[in-house]
């Protein structure tokens, strides 16, 4: 597997579901003084990614309000109630347009407000120097998101359904995944 460095892959941020159990959009909610999806984005902002996009949906003009004076490629998914799997193949697809991009990507939920540069860049670290095609964040007992996906692991992820996607992903292909430790996640 070819090596490549954070410049080399795009963020998808994760930001369309309705938070139907809180019954307030989890993504505008406050953290630090700013929304939960504003400072996902700054994060990702932070890092030297290729490009980084935010997936909106349910609440689309309230969360684009939020990030539109940030260079975020916004994407809205019109089948976001299908789960997570819809919003990533919205992603996906609409990175696959873009050329300046050539490693995989990082997909991180909107609603993870403890993801910061420094485990992004553990992130790449981890997957370069494993040359597995997914690195995973883990803490006691999760593994998944955020995580990076080769660019060789596009197909799989196109194909998968559901809510839990990109976990189920993760834990059907544990052979290829290096976890990286993220207390938080």
């Amino acid at each position: 597997m070819k090596k490549f460095t954070i410049t080399e892959y795009g963020i998808i941020i994760l930001a369309a579901g309705d938070s139907r159990r809180m019954r307030r959009p989890k993504q505008l909610l406050d953290f630090n003084g700013q929304s939960l999806v504003r400072h996902a984005a700054w994060t990702a902002l932070s890092t030297d990614a290729a490009f980084v996009m935010v997936i909106t949906g349910a609440m689309h003009r309230e969360v684009s309000a939020e990030i539109e004076d940030l260079p975020v490629i916004r994407v809205k998914n019109r089948f976001w109630e299908e789960g997570m799997a819809s919003s990533l193949r919205r992603g996906i697809l609409f990175a696959q347009e873009k050329k300046k991009w050539k490693g995989g990507l990082l997909v991180m939920p909107c609603d993870m407000p403890f993801i910061s540069k420094a485990i992004i860049e553990k992130l790449v670290r981890a997957q370069d120097e494993s040359g597995l095609p997914i690195a995973a964040s883990k803490n006691a007992d999760y593994l998944g998101m955020p995580a990076i996906f080769h660019r060789s692991m596009l197909g799989e992820l196109l194909a998968l359904q559901g809510d839990a996607a990109p976990r189920t992903m993760i834990a059907d292909q544990i052979e290829f995944t290096v976890p990286v430790d993220f207390p938080m996640a």
